[in-house]
């Protein structure tokens, strides 16, 4: 895909009810292997364990796998 590819994240924290906050998110194409990286930070809404999921797409496309993480206290 070409740098002014507009790429979209779709960010998911917590499974529930105020689980956790998406506090900021950016996607950035690496230059040295040509592919795409989501950053992104949370916040936990407790010491609960906390379940992240995200994907990229392109309007309505998805384009990645979903990765799946859990954050623990």
């Amino acid at each position: 895909m070409p740098d002014d590819e507009v790429l979209r994240a779709q960010v998911t924290v917590g499974a529930g009810d105020q689980q956790g906050e998406l506090l900021e998110q950016s996607v950035q194409k690496n230059p040295v292997t040509g592919g795409w990286r989501l950053i992104f930070q949370v916040r936990p809404a407790d010491d609960a364990p906390l379940e992240l999921r995200a994907f990229l797409q392109k309007e309505e496309n998805v384009l990645t796998e979903t990765w799946s993480y859990v954050i623990e206290p």
